[in-house]
């Protein structure tokens, strides 16, 4: 089953990313799954890669919550 991704899903995502400098494993794994869209159109797909390549530089903190 295909869906489309709210683009305001990932604006909340990098706002609370930018705020607080970590991203919960929830929306990580959310994240993720998002790549596979193919809807996303270049500045949301650069906007992920970019989340994820910080969390694995550990520039940003995977927490729990």
């Amino acid at each position: 089953m295909m869906f489309q991704v709210n683009p305001q899903i990932i604006s909340d995502i990098l706002t609370g990313v930018k705020n607080n400098g970590c991203l919960t494993l929830d929306d990580h794994y959310q994240l993720m799954d998002f790549t596979f869209d193919r809807s996303l159109n270049e500045q949301q797909r650069n906007s992920i890669n970019g989340i994820l390549n910080l969390v694995h530089r550990g520039k940003v903190k995977l927490v729990h919550k």
